[in-house]
C-alpha cells in the first residue's frame, strides 16, 4: 500500500506542475489536451488510492454469483440474477451493487459522491 501511496502523491504533483506550468501557458486544442491529460492523472491518483476500497467492493459483488458460474462472466451471470428476479427483496445485493458504484464513481467523477454515499461504501469522508 505504501508504494501505491508514493505513486498517488507523484501523481499528485505531476497533475499540480502539469496544470499551473503546462496548461496555463496554452491555449486551444493544446490547452484541451492538457486538460484531458490532468484529468486522466487524477483518475488514476484517486484509483490508486482507493484501490483496496475497489477491489473489496468488486468481491462483494462477484460473490453474489453462485459458482461454478455457467455464463460467461461474472457480470452476465449477476445481470441474468437481477432480471431474473433472483435477487428481489433483499437489500445485501443492492447494498453491494450500490457500494461498488460509489466507489467507482468516487475515482471518475467524486465531486457528485455524497458524504452518506461515502459512508456507506465505508469511505472516509473526504477524497
Amino acid at each position: 500500500m505504501k508504494d501505491q501511496s508514493d505513486l498517488a502523491g507523484l501523481l499528485a504533483v505531476a497533475q499540480t506542475v502539469l496544470r499551473d506550468k503546462v496548461i496555463a501557458k496554452t491555449e486551444g486544442d493544446t490547452r484541451f489536451a492538457g486538460l484531458m491529460a490532468a484529468s486522466a492523472m487524477g483518475m488514476a491518483q484517486r484509483a490508486l488510492e482507493l484501490s483496496g476500497n475497489s477491489a473489496d467492493a468488486s468481491r462483494a459483488v462477484n460473490a453474489l454469483v453462485p459458482q461454478p458460474n455457467p455464463f460467461a462472466s461474472d457480470a452476465e451471470a449477476l445481470a441474468h440474477l437481477i432480471r431474473s428476479g433472483a435477487l428481489d427483496g433483499a437489500d445485501d445485493p443492492y447494498l453491494r451493487l450500490l457500494a461498488d458504484a460509489v466507489v467507482r464513481t468516487c475515482i471518475t467523477r467524486p465531486a457528485v459522491v455524497t458524504a452518506g454515499e461515502r459512508r456507506l461504501a465505508g469511505l472516509d469522508e473526504e477524497p
